[in-house]
């Protein structure tokens, strides 16, 4: 069985997906976020007990001190894991150190197209471009990188092959299908 730790780290996020439990809390409320030294205190104390810890929020690369606890994590000797809508990922593969330190990527990637995406996540018109060539970029860089796709009713077969279309293009190996 597989031992998990989840740590929302912060509830900013720069989307407004109506699928997230979050909805988009845009204000950067450093006072909700999690204190990084006692987030590594209770991991250390616990860390015989989990597997791996996964970060996410709102948008973990939002937390103030991602880095810095991505380098605790690490060496306490625990994996990573992290969840995020790749809006930020290009920072996060400029830093090669960070990056490494992560052993699994989980992007959520709902919609298909430019207009969906944008009518879905609340965003400008040029967000989708630069998720898409974050997430290609990361999966030049990475080897565990995985796709979490909400799905509902709605979902046509087209944007499924799109989306598996994307994914072969991208060198993504999973696609993981979430109800909503």
């Amino acid at each position: 069985m597989r031992r998990r730790l989840r740590l929302v780290l912060t509830d900013a996020c720069n989307f407004q997906c109506p699928c997230c439990y979050n909805e988009g809390n845009r204000t950067r409320n450093t006072q909700r976020e999690m204190n990084c030294d006692k987030i590594l205190l209770l991991v250390s104390k616990i860390k015989d007990y989990v597997d791996y810890v996964i970060l996410t929020g709102g948008e973990p690369l939002l937390y103030s001190h991602f880095n810095e606890l991505v380098v605790g994590l690490n060496n306490l000797g625990v994996r990573v894991q992290l969840t995020t809508n790749g809006s930020l990922l290009n920072a996060l593969v400029e830093q090669p150190d960070i990056l490494s330190k992560i052993s699994w990527i989980n992007v959520s990637f709902d919609k298909f197209d430019p207009f969906s995406f944008r009518y879905n996540a609340k965003t400008s018109e040029t967000m989708f471009k630069k998720v898409v060539g974050n997430i290609k970029k990361l999966s030049q860089l990475h080897s565990d990188v995985t796709l979490n796709t909400v799905y509902d009713d709605k979902i046509s077969k087209e944007d499924i092959v799109k989306l598996i279309d994307f994914c072969e293009n991208s060198k993504v190996k999973t696609i993981k299908f979430i109800p909503f």
